[in-house]
């Protein structure tokens, strides 16, 4: 303790608050550090989760565009068509969303391909609307308007030729009545299942037609029946050219289906999937990081905060020691010789501080 004798108050006082001071500097700086590196670590952390979620709305986006345009194929109204459109914006702005969030360049190179994939797979639907509307066209313009009028007319001559009781002529009406029925039959089925073997059959029922209606207009004799017949077969002749383009047209539209849209959803959908497979094990590695990096923060600041309040406790004992002890000894002393006892010994005589100037004046 003697080294603390040459020591002025003033120094010990100041020095002892620095001390206490620049422990807590210590403790805040480091502590700052630690939490600042963790709050690195948790940010990124919340950039792979966001990631991920947007990856998977770009994904979810896909899918529903994909199911739409299917619904589309089998109803073709406005509203499935709606559906599609809504679905291919959400999917652009999920993907647009997600680049802005990616810094990496391997990864921001994919999520461009996989905004390029969009636009494409919008474009081509265009292409199949295109077709969807010359279907619709002929359909319901030519054969949804042909196929009653044929149906009529054979009816009027079946039933005035069994009125004139001309049996030929009512069973060979009769018969192309029900082959013209079972060849719209599978022309609609075709229109729904895009089936070749629907078309084929609807061809095979056509040429049955044309057969019973050379034989109907052999027998007929009736001017009004001939001049139905004959319109019938005129008809006909329409409505098989107008199918044969419905049919074009319909295999064309699904061969952009089948070989780019049925191409290009599925690479966007693999694409998105492994972007957030991507970030996902990342996250994976971050995560579990990040809490055993919280874990030895804080078992870095419980054990400085320990030893600084030791090495305070040592510093307030031996500062205060060095000041207090003196003083009292000072007191006792200025105490006695208020009393008049000049015997007693003054302390603290040859000291470098404050207290040896007391002791010296005393």
């Amino acid at each position: 303790m003697t080294f603390l004798n040459d020591i002025r108050i003033t120094t010990k006082t100041f020095g002892g608050f620095g001390a206490v001071l620049l422990l807590l500097l210590l403790i805040g700086g480091g502590a700052i550090f630690a939490l600042s590196s963790a709050n690195d670590t948790f940010t990124r952390y919340r950039e792979l989760a966001r990631q991920s979620n947007a990856f998977a709305i770009v994904t979810k986006g896909m899918m529903e565009t994909r199911i739409a345009v299917k619904d589309f194929l089998i109803r073709g109204d406005r509203a499935s068509f709606d559906r599609v459109l809504s679905a291919q914006t959400g999917t652009i702005d999920a993907a647009e969303a997600a680049l802005e969030l990616v810094r990496l360049p391997e990864r921001r190179e994919i999520l461009v391909n996989v905004e390029t994939g969009v636009t494409d797979y919008e474009t081509k639907f265009e292409t199949v609307v295109e077709y969807q509307a010359k279907r619709d066209e002929l359909v319901k313009g030519t054969l949804d308007v042909l196929g009653p009028e044929m149906r009529k007319k054979l009816t009027q001559v079946m039933e005035s030729a069994y009125r004139d009781n001309d049996i030929a002529a009512a069973f060979y009406a009769g018969s192309s009545q029900e082959h013209l029925l079972l060849a719209r039959l599978y022309v609609s089925k075709f229109l729904i299942t895009n089936g070749a073997g629907d078309y084929e059959r609807a061809l095979e029922e056509f040429d049955v037609l044309d057969d019973s209606l050379a034989k109907l207009m052999a027998e007929l004799q009736n001017p009004t029946r001939r001049r139905l017949t004959s319109a019938v077969i005129e008809e006909i002749e329409t409505y098989r050219t107008t199918f044969a383009q419905v049919h074009d047209i319909i295999v064309d539209r699904n061969a952009v289906v089948t070989g780019q849209l049925d191409v290009i959803g599925p690479q966007v959908m693999e694409a998105a999937a492994e972007l957030s497979g991507l970030a996902k094990a990342e996250q994976d590695k971050v995560g579990p990081r990040a809490s055993a990096f919280m874990q030895k923060v804080v078992v870095i600041v419980m054990a400085s905060v320990a030893v600084s309040l030791l090495l305070g406790a040592a510093a307030a004992w031996f500062i205060g020691t060095g000041i207090a002890r003196p003083i009292g000894a000072m007191a006792g002393a200025m105490r006695r010789l208020a009393d008049a006892d000049k015997t007693v010994e003054i302390p603290g005589v040859g000291q470098n501080d404050e207290i040896g100037e007391m002791a010296e004046a005393v």
